[in-house]
């Protein structure tokens, strides 16, 4: 379909667009943020913006933990592309070393307690830039819902 080609013309220009490992362009980036932007505008989300560019919202729930960047965390999540397509979803808490995790989800649990949880959308350059992961495509914006529920 028109569409589709559409699509695959996009994904070829964003490949040749970023072959290699040098990092994004500010140009990329005000991409990212306005399509960013424009998703939270129509999902209604009310979200704070952080200088690398993380969409986010952080809900406190009754603990007082911090966590912090060697604690070990259990958290439940669900992980979707901005097409709703979802490519990840734990609803058992699973074990994560927080040191180990993208960018963005260290960023936000620096900001978060046991019992909190957090929306979050992420630009490809605090997420998995180039790499496809499973069913990631490479640049990825990445919506995530996470709900944390130990640290130790």
């Amino acid at each position: 379909s028109h569409r589709t080609m559409k699509k695959l013309i996009g994904l070829f220009l964003l490949s040749t667009l970023f072959v290699g490992c040098k990092p994004y362009s500010d140009s990329d980036l005000a991409q990212f943020d306005a399509k960013i932007k424009a998703y939270e505008t129509s999902k209604q989300l009310d979200l704070e913006t952080s200088p690398s560019g993380l969409h986010y919202k952080i809900i406190k729930g009754d603990g007082d933990r911090i966590i912090k960047q060697n604690d070990v965390i259990k958290v439940s999540y669900v992980g979707a592309l901005l097409d709703g397509t979802e490519f990840d979803k734990q609803a058992t808490p699973i074990e994560f070393k927080v040191r180990e995790l993208i960018p963005a989800w260290k960023e936000a649990l620096a900001e978060m307690a046991v019992g909190d949880s957090c929306i979050l959308l992420v630009p490809p350059n605090i997420g998995y830039k180039g790499e496809e992961k499973g069913e990631i495509p490479a640049h990825s914006i990445l919506h995530f819902n996470i709900k944390v529920h130990e640290a130790y």
